[in-house]
């Protein structure tokens, strides 16, 4: 399996908060991050192609259950 390089801009504060996740998250920088959002990403769009619906359910307070909804371009 060969690599490609590729190069994205990022504005200031989508930037400040991939480094934010890298602390929080315990990844070892920047491209560890966007690799594992793209993970993420990939996880809920295949699932999202089979008929799943996802739903955030917050427990403090009582109890609140919102259906996700994805952007635009995922049918």
């Amino acid at each position: 399996m060969g690599k490609t390089r590729v190069q994205f801009d990022f504005s200031d504060p989508a930037l400040k908060r991939v480094d934010e996740l890298a602390g929080i998250t315990g990844a070892s920088g920047r491209v560890e991050v966007v690799r594992r959002a793209l993970q993420w990403y990939d996880w809920f769009v295949r699932l999202h192609e089979r008929g799943t619906t996802f739903y955030v359910q917050r427990k403090k307070g009582g109890r609140t259950v919102q259906q996700v909804l994805f952007p635009d371009g995922l049918k």
